[in-house]
């Protein structure tokens, strides 16, 4: 009896201590798993900080490019303004680079720049010229007869002193009824720039105006030597065909005249149009140079240069700002066009 107790007991034992070996390896097993588990998660998480440093550092460096191509462009557009001027200056009919309007490209080292040379008398100046010559311009445009009117004497009341405005124009308290945070000036346009506050001026149509209009010539009228098609189109009587005509030939006979020194023949006539013309060009000149790199940097610089033609100050620069075009390619290079 006492034998069958003992083993019996002794059977107990061996199925406690099995119990309890199972018991110990499963909670080893589960607390493997859990540390698998947690390596696991880390990894993870040191890859997705791994991936945001990655991509933060190829952000930075395409921020660097971008920045040293753009400070390229700006050292090359910059460097074609000064560029530029002694060619102005060029006594020589042979070398001398006229304001025409014609762009001139200069290869320097792996970079490109494009000049050109504008005659501020080949423009309206938005000061001076007649309210026909400004309709005229906005007919060019596009703008229809109503439009224009009103555009029109709304500039004219932006320059006029007092509050009494034309019947289609605007004055104080007519900007201040849009919820414009300015008013007109009352007095002459002091940058083209201006234009742009102008009750009724859109960003598109002084986009397409700001070319063809100055505040430098002081003129009312346009140099029929330098003007662009579209400016000569404005003038008031001004028929298409003919204007078409005297363009090309203008054109041929100032190639001719860079080949070979000769002073052009004369030019077909535009009939009628005789009051609108200036005698000759202004002493300002807008410089435009445009600085591109391969990389896809482009910088536009615009320069007002005065040519005084006095022999200890041969000119004086009026206006330095940045050109249409800058922003553009900041935007592309930006967007990763290396």
């Amino acid at each position: 009896m006492s034998l069958k107790f003992a083993r019996l007991a002794a059977l107990r034992r061996d199925d406690a201590l099995g119990a309890a070996d199972a018991a110990g390896t499963a909670s080893a097993t589960g607390e493997r798993g859990v540390a698998l588990l947690t390596v696991l998660w880390v990894l993870a998480l040191f890859s997705v900080i791994a991936a945001g440093m990655v991509a933060q550092t190829h952000a930075e460096l395409q921020i660097a490019h971008n920045m040293k191509e753009m400070a390229q462009a700006r050292a090359l557009a910059e460097g074609g303004v000064f560029l530029a001027l002694p060619h102005l200056l060029d006594p020589s009919l042979e070398t001398q680079w006229r304001p025409d309007g014609q762009e001139r490209i200069v290869e320097y080292g792996s970079g490109t720049v494009r000049i050109t040379l504008q005659d501020e008398a080949g423009k309206i100046d938005i000061n001076a010229a007649p309210d026909e010559l400004l309709a005229g311009l906005f007919t060019v445009l596009g703008l229809g007869s109503e439009e224009t009117t009103r555009l029109v004497d709304v500039i004219a009341d932006w320059k006029d002193p007092g509050e009494l405005h034309r019947l289609n124009g605007a004055k104080r308290d007519d900007y201040r009824r849009a919820g414009l945070p300015w008013v007109p000036r009352n007095g002459p346009f002091e940058a083209v720039e201006e234009l742009r506050l102008v009750l009724g001026m859109t960003p598109a149509l002084y986009a397409r105006a700001a070319p063809l209009v100055t505040i430098y010539s002081q003129n009312a009228r346009v140099n029929p030597a330098t003007a662009s098609a579209d400016v000569l189109q404005a003038l008031p009587g001004a028929r298409p065909a003919e204007i078409a005509l005297f363009v090309q030939a203008r054109d041929r006979a100032e190639a001719e005249r860079a080949q070979t020194g000769r002073a052009p023949p004369p030019l077909p006539p535009m009939t009628g149009l005789e009051q609108f013309f200036a005698p000759g060009p202004s002493r300002v000149v807008t410089i435009r140079s445009e600085g591109r790199t391969p990389g896809g940097g482009l910088f536009v610089r615009e320069a007002a240069v005065d040519m005084t033609g006095k022999a200890d100050n041969p000119y004086v620069i009026l206006a330095w700002r940045k050109g249409r075009g800058s922003e553009t390619a900041a935007a592309d290079i930006s967007a990763g066009a290396f």
